[in-house]
């Protein structure tokens, strides 16, 4: 059975079911392409979140050392002058 053209019938019914085709197709594709820009926008968000998240977690490595070292420079300061005071005592 040979496949039947609705594309320029002379029969008005087949020509709207053409139209309806036609349509549903075209909805089909602007959702579709709807549905891609949403999936590029989150893509795009998801990495902009990744790199502010990058830049977050360099500062707080960068706030880390620089607390170790002032946590360093107060226990020698500290040791320092319990070392003094023993010998006040003394």
């Amino acid at each position: 059975m040979p496949a039947i053209s609705l594309l320029n019938s002379e029969d008005p019914k087949l020509n709207a079911i053409s139209d309806m085709v036609e349509d549903v197709t075209c909805l089909r594709e602007v959702k579709k392409n709807k549905e891609v820009e949403t999936l590029e926008k989150l893509f795009k968000s998801i990495s902009s979140l990744q790199t502010q998240i990058a830049k977050i977690d360099d500062c707080y490595q960068t706030l880390r050392g620089q607390v170790q070292l002032l946590t360093g420079d107060l226990q020698t300061n500290i040791d320092r002058h319990s070392a003094t005071l023993h010998e006040l005592k003394s």
